[in-house]
């Protein structure tokens, strides 16, 4: 009774071992340090995270829908020509004439909107070059009326007193003021400002009109027409350098960049062809044509469009339908008020802090708080790296748990007792499920992150070829275990072969640690002499020899190796990089 008792015990705590090897229980934990080192990581990228379930979508991204002036362009336009109706003139070049500076004063007194840039820039321009100061300015010719900007009709008018009479001053998109003018033909006027947006300029078309009384409430009917032409104002807004940098890895990615803007269609093809977004299989559309495009039929082209200009805020929540209808995970930037639907609609709504207004950021999934949109694409690839180095944790912990168990297994069957025991297995997980796990989960995103197409919505964890790697890995990690076990059985002793088992098995794991912290070779630089993992790895290796040249392993029921045998473990435990380079270098070969 006494024996059989015994015995039982020794078979329950032995598959409570067993248990505890195959359940990687520490993994929740894990993952949660991971997730969030990853957010410290993306906050210092001046990325405000809102909703951690939106790390995991923006990682899937195929499509980034983004504004033009401020994140494709570097918002900081200036004044770069003027056309006055006879001449233009290149305003580096020259210094403005009378007509030029009437031109500015009229289009800033004509201001409407805090905080834009476009506004911004006409009224730094006319500080410049009229000799006036941003106070002067403001009282130079005084508003009385105003009929707000208006994204259909694309104008802007003030009523504004100059010279102490009443006059409508009209701001706004030339193809929608071309036809109003009594002065210009609408051709020669389109044909000039076609030659500005061709430069990449947004253009600005500055009208006039004399008022017999200030009205009480002006219309655009009886306002915006019979207008006299005043000016066209080209202004530029150079691209940001790692914003084409950014665009390029995202193409690298399989993300595709389309520019969403209410500039000219001209500007933005201009525009979009700098940046390397309106490449030569891609075309570029107005929110006028999109208006007469069914939702199917919006929804069949979508994947040829990489430019959308003149759009509408309706137009927006067209595009995004049509994006998501056609299978893709949208991300779309805003800035205003106007794009709060859209950001709503879209998989990410992104708001530009440096841009954006407070409703905008209380709407977004994410804030962009310098505006970059490099920084988006910096926040994508955080994101597929945290996702990347929970899979290669969990494929870790697989590996070196499904290696103990059939190691243990099959010795087991074949010897009818337990090639290691209880507590020396206990200790190995111990030492696998700490250090090394955390340093595979928690590392920096690798740069090949982004030479992979987004993993699908609802795809699997792992692929059939990570479930092979697997597979194999755990054979040839129980294999020369067990050759080691066997080498210490004919050596010396049953406890012998047992310690020859426990450092073989200990040192393997902790070596197989690299393989999985870096997808690719780590003879392409990714062994890493001064980080976590591997100063944690230096500290489990000298745990693990100590216990097995010193007496202090006898308390794990371990016995003394001698140094000559110790290498041997060693010696097979590095072997394990070596066969997983080989595995690399095979997938590498089958892909090109």
């Amino acid at each position: 009774n006494q024996g059989f008792a015994t015995t039982t015990a020794t078979a329950v705590l032995n598959s409570m071992c067993l248990a505890v090897s195959a359940i990687p229980e520490g993994l929740p934990a894990i993952s949660t340090i991971a997730v969030a080192l990853g957010i410290e990581r993306i906050i210092k990228e001046d990325i405000i995270i809102k909703k951690v379930s939106a790390l995991e979508t923006l990682g899937k991204t195929t499509v980034i829908c983004a504004d033009k002036t401020g994140i494709i362009t570097k918002n900081s336009m200036y004044l770069d020509r003027i056309f006055d109706g006879e001449n233009t003139v290149i305003v580096e070049d020259a210094v403005l004439n009378e007509k030029g500076m009437t031109i500015l004063r009229l289009a800033s007194s004509c201001s409407t909107l805090n905080n834009d840039a476009t506004e911004n820039s006409i009224k730094k321009a006319c500080t410049e070059h009229c000799n006036i100061t941003a106070e002067e300015l403001d009282n130079l010719y005084p508003r009385v009326e105003m009929i707000p900007f208006d994204p259909v009709r694309k104008t802007t008018t003030s009523i504004n007193m100059i010279n102490g009479k009443p006059y409508a001053i009209i701001k706004g998109a030339t193809e929608s003021l071309a036809d109003k003018f009594n002065n210009i033909g609408a051709d020669v006027l389109l044909k000039i400002n076609e030659d500005f947006a061709a430069d990449a300029l947004r253009v600005v078309c500055i009208g006039i009109k004399p008022l017999d009384a200030i009205p009480s409430n002006p219309s655009v009917q009886s306002i915006e027409n019979d207008l006299t032409f005043v000016g066209l104002i080209g202004l530029n807004d150079p691209l940001r350098i790692p914003t084409i940098d950014a665009i390029k890895l995202g193409d690298i990615a399989g993300i595709r960049t389309v520019m969403i803007t209410g500039d000219n269609l001209t500007t933005a093809k201009a525009v979009s062809r700098r940046a390397g977004i309106l490449k030569d299989n891609f075309e570029a559309v107005t929110g006028a044509e999109i208006e007469k495009m069914t939702d199917e039929e919006l929804k069949t082209n979508i994947g040829k469009y990489a430019v959308f200009a003149r759009v509408t805020p309706n137009d927006k929540l067209r595009i995004i339908a049509a994006f998501r209808a056609a299978g893709e995970i949208v991300t779309i930037t805003g800035d205003n008020f106007k794009d709060v639907q859209a950001l709503a609609s879209a998989d990410i709504g992104c708001a530009m802090g440096k841009l954006g207004t407070d409703v905008i950021r209380a709407n977004a999934d994410i804030i962009i708080k310098n505006s970059y949109f490099d920084s988006i694409v910096n926040a994508i690839k955080e994101s597929r790296g945290l996702f990347a180095n929970i899979q290669k944790s969990v494929l870790y912990l697989l590996a070196c748990n499904i290696a103990e168990i059939l190691f243990y297994l099959v010795m087991l069957a074949v010897l009818k007792k337990p090639p290691i025991s209880a507590v020396q297995l206990l200790w190995i997980n111990l030492l696998t499920d700490c250090a090394p796990v955390i340093a595979i989960a928690t590392a920096k995103a690798e740069d090949s992150v982004m030479r992979k197409h987004p993993t699908a919505l609802g795809g699997r964890i792992f692929e059939t070829g990570a479930v092979i790697d697997v597979a194999l890995q755990s054979l040839y990690i129980s294999a020369i275990t067990a050759f080691a076990f066997i080498f210490g059985y004919k050596t010396k002793d049953y406890t012998y072969a047992m310690t020859m088992a426990f450092s073989t098995l200990a040192l393997t794991e902790i070596f197989h640690a690299f393989n999985l912290r870096a997808s690719e070779s780590i003879l392409n630089g990714h062994f890493g002499f001064n980080d976590f993992l591997f100063i944690s790895s230096l500290l489990l290796i000298f745990i693990v020899i100590f216990l097995c040249l010193t007496p202090a392993g006898f308390v794990f029921g371990l016995t003394r190796l001698a140094f000559k045998h110790l290498l041997i473990s060693l010696l097979l435990s590095v072997s394990v990089i070596v066969f997983s380079e080989f595995l690399k270098l095979l997938k590498k070969v089958q892909k090109g």
